[in-house]
């Protein structure tokens, strides 16, 4: 099953803000975050779940962990009443950020998902983490992060114009040129021969490749890390002809 820790952080309240989540599964974590500068520290509760739920596909079995009863009370337990009554709460008034309950209720949808409250601050390493990633993203939003992706591949070919397919790709991220944890590495089945020339330069074989993922398989995971970035890339006339032909 798959973990999800979030959190919200918020300098002033309302003020600037951050949202974090670490995405637990198979030994592999995976871990966002972002912020805006005139938010509440609810709302950046609410986004952090609403951006972790979009990495994730819709017929996965999950666990969310958040230290906050408002999202956890009021994605399984308040949102019922609050639809039944046109969006507004016990006390008749319209319900606050009703934007991303919409939002989050659509991104819930026919999923599986247990909702688990976690006490913050309290040395619960998912917890922690999520906490962590929420006030990166105060930071970024307060002082503004220039987020670069250093990005490499390996081919089926060399030359750029005999449609040839990437078997390897490699991204780091660097934010205001400081290396961060954050990486993309996979191999992928190119369904096509490799020129003996570009072997002879990577060492890759078919053989190792054929249980591997398909591009397209791991296409959205790949977009999703680098999406908002300043691309530097190795070879980027190569590279980017394979993006296109895969």
């Amino acid at each position: 099953m798959i973990k999800i820790y979030t959190d919200g952080a918020c300098k002033g309240n309302p003020g600037v803000g951050g949202w974090g989540a670490i995405i637990m599964h198979n030994e592999k974590n995976i871990e966002l975050f972002g912020g805006e500068n005139d938010t509440t520290n609810n709302r950046m509760e609410l986004k952090a779940v609403i951006m972790a739920l979009k990495e994730i596909p819709t017929n996965l079995e999950l666990t969310i962990y958040t230290d906050s009863t408002y999202v956890q009370k009021g994605i399984s337990e308040w949102i019922k009443n609050w639809k039944v009554n046109n969006w507004r709460s016990s006390n008749k008034k319209p319900v606050k950020n009703k934007d991303l309950w919409v939002e989050l209720d659509e991104a819930v949808g026919s999923r599986k998902i247990y909702w688990e409250w976690v006490k913050g601050h309290a040395g619960n390493e998912g917890n922690e983490k999520a906490d962590e990633l929420a006030n990166q993203g105060v930071t970024s939003a307060d002082e503004g992060v220039m987020r670069q992706v250093f990005l490499d591949t390996e081919t089926t070919g060399l030359d750029p114009n005999q449609g040839h397919r990437i078997i390897e790709i490699a991204a780091v991220e660097i934010n205001n040129r400081q290396l961060s944890e954050n990486q993309f590495h996979v191999y992928t089945n190119p369904e096509r021969e490799i020129d003996a020339a570009a072997q002879e330069v990577h060492g890759i074989t078919l053989e190792f490749l054929k249980d591997k993922s398909l591009f397209k398989d791991i296409a959205e995971e790949f977009l999703n890390f680098v999406q908002g970035s300043e691309l530097i890339i190795h070879n980027a006339p190569l590279i980017l002809a394979s993006l296109i032909w895969n």
